[in-house]
């Protein structure tokens, strides 16, 4: 990306890893006030700089040392070790931690399920793929919760299973990309109970793309936006309402398990378009 003089360098690194437009959460947090939003893309920033250590390094004993210097970094971070700050992220990340008092562990559970990727290209069964997804996108939203809006059992727990139910979806929409990588989201117990192996799974065979696999993981998905709807139906109004921005990438994940259910996610990444991620944002932001 072309470096932008009028940017501090904390900005240019915030630019380069944070959401892109027309991402679900460009949209998503549209409406959102500079503040939080700026405060938002710093936090995907740190998460995507996180998460993608497991795509960008091709030797795990590098990856491993990269995952140990964020985990040292976040230590360092909330022990308000200000001297040890020189890069961009943690010294965005700084301020951040203080004003809106993000609780330490939700970085530390990232960190770790990206070493769960390291060591598992597999999970056995529903169970382990759930930590996983508990781990890093549960985690993910309840950082972001708690500079949207007051931190409660409530929203945290809202936050938690919104951001598992998000990415279960995600990965069934992507999971072709996934196999082309030789990595499989899907428990390992539900391809023996479809009848798809892992070698139909990885070669997009007919028993993988035209089986009833795809029916039992968009029913597993469904089931796990309900459970966090029913969270949310248990909120308090007007604290809701300040997090009706995670409430429109839940709706946005029921949009796109509607194009699951048409569509095949080993031909294509199943997306939304941008005008179908306005539309149901705007729509979120109107009705709360």
């Amino acid at each position: 990306m072309a470096e932008n003089p009028s940017l501090t360098p904390q900005e240019q690194v915030i630019n380069e890893k944070t959401y892109k437009y027309p991402s679900e959460e460009h949209f998503a947090f549209l409406y959102v006030d500079e503040e939080k939003k700026n405060a938002i893309r710093t936090i995907y920033a740190v998460f995507n700089d996180i998460k993608n250590i497991l795509y960008t390094q091709t030797e795990s004993n590098v990856a491993r040392l990269k995952l140990s210097w964020w985990k040292d970094t976040i230590g360092r971070l909330y022990a308000s070790e200000d001297k040890y700050h020189n890069h961009p992220l943690s010294q965005a990340l700084l301020p951040l931690i203080r004003r809106y008092d993000l609780k330490p562990q939700f970085f530390l559970n990232i960190i770790e399920s990206v070493e769960m990727d390291l060591t598992h290209h597999r999970y056995l069964d529903f169970q382990s793929l759930n930590r996983f997804f508990t781990l890093q996108n549960g985690s993910m939203f309840c950082l972001i919760s708690q500079v949207l809006g007051p931190t409660t059992p409530n929203t945290i727990k809202y936050a938690q299973k919104l951001g598992e139910a998000k990415q279960y979806i995600d990965t069934i929409a992507s999971m072709g990309l996934d196999a082309s990588q030789g990595r499989i989201y899907v428990p390992m117990d539900y391809l023996r109970e479809h009848g798809v192996t892992a070698n139909h799974f990885l070669n997009a065979t007919p028993e993988a793309t035209q089986g009833t696999l795809k029916e039992k993981l968009i029913k597993d998905a469904t089931k796990k936006l309900n459970e966090a709807s029913e969270q949310l139906e248990e909120m308090d109004g007007s604290i809701a309402t300040q997090i009706k921005s995670m409430t429109a990438l839940g709706h946005m994940g029921r949009a796109k398990l509607k194009k699951i259910k048409k569509g095949d996610p080993f031909k294509n990444e199943i997306a939304l378009s941008a005008l179908q991620m306005l539309m149901i944002s705007s729509k979120t932001w109107l009705r709360m």
